[in-house]
């Protein structure tokens, strides 16, 4: 059993240098308990050492502020690291709002998705796996390029 309390919360914080800073120390100020650690970097990584870092923490969280502030590579990129993940409901983050039971914050403490572990989050992770995207790519570029069955004639 993993003590959730010693992991790290990773989250995208802000656009401007200014609101990232303010983002940074709302967050530190909002951390009362022990043992809870806030970690964010400017490390240019790759996305598997990112997959890595993330698949160490014991939730990963995107708490973007608007509507269309969620890059969904980025919390795909999360998917990756099988580890529970905690979004605010929001229009970007549309095909993450149908997971049973919800990963929404707005509905369902820390502690409940923590507990709920990654199987939420299952048919997306098989949803959204690189084989299965190709797949669906191709199948699309199959039927785009297959010949119409009507012709027309002038």
């Amino acid at each position: 059993k993993r003590d959730w309390s010693s992991d790290v919360c990773s989250s995208d914080l802000g656009h401007t240098s200014r609101e990232l800073l303010e983002n940074i120390n709302l967050v530190k100020s909002k951390i009362t308990k022990s043992g809870i650690k806030f970690n964010h970097t400017y490390d240019i990584i790759s996305n598997q050492e990112l997959v890595n870092r993330l698949s160490k923490n014991t939730i990963n969280c995107y708490f973007n502020r608007g509507a269309y502030d969620l890059k969904s590579s980025a919390i795909h990129t999360a998917l990756a690291a099988k580890r529970p993940i905690a979004v605010r409901k929001q229009v970007a983050s549309t095909a993450y709002l149908s997971t049973n039971p919800s990963i929404c914050i707005e509905d369902s403490s820390f502690h409940q998705i923590i507990k709920n572990g990654f199987e939420p989050l299952q048919p997306l992770y098989e949803k959204f796996h690189p084989t299965n995207v190709c797949k669906e790519f191709e199948s699309m570029v199959d039927k785009a390029l297959k010949p119409s069955s009507m012709f027309f004639s002038i």
